[in-house]
């Protein structure tokens, strides 16, 4: 992980700010996949904030951290890491959703610019995030012991 992390860091401060996102957001999912190879929470916590920073830097290019779209991202990436848990743990604690709905409050000052955005250009997103809970569904089915039929003679 501190290789992933130095050569991230490397590249990110040798690369425009404008093409920053995309190595931000893969660097994100790919932490969340090693979540959901190994079930470490640190991969998860680290992985859902560094794809919600990365999908908030791409909906407002030259953003900062303090900007709208940004925390708004960031929010849903705190929410993410409580969904994910539920889903492939079947459980999780509620301490994610007080810092992500706080920046999701925050975020939806300019409700109106993201919203414009998911529907002209982010909608893809969507069908992103639809696979992802296909996938960890199917993971979970297959994860869960079968029972076995009564016998009923």
């Amino acid at each position: 992980m501190l290789i992933v992390l130095g050569a991230a860091v490397f590249v990110l401060r040798e690369v425009d700010p404008e093409g920053r996102w995309p190595i931000v957001l893969g660097l994100g999912l790919a932490l969340v996949a090693g979540y959901l190879f190994t079930t470490a929470r640190s991969l998860l916590v680290a992985g859902c904030l560094v794809a919600g920073l990365g999908a908030g830097l791409a909906g407002t290019p030259g953003a900062d951290l303090f900007d709208p779209g940004p925390r708004l991202a960031l929010g849903i990436g705190f929410i993410a890491i409580w969904g994910l848990a539920l889903l492939r743990e079947r459980r999780a604690h509620w301490w994610p959703l007080v810092p992500g709905g706080i920046l999701v409050l925050l975020g939806l000052g300019r409700w109106r610019e993201f919203r414009v955005y998911v529907l002209h250009r982010g909608w893809p997103l969507i069908l992103v995030i639809l696979g992802v809970l296909v996938i960890l569904g199917a993971l979970n089915r297959a994860r869960r012991p079968r029972s076995e039929p009564e016998d009923r003679s």
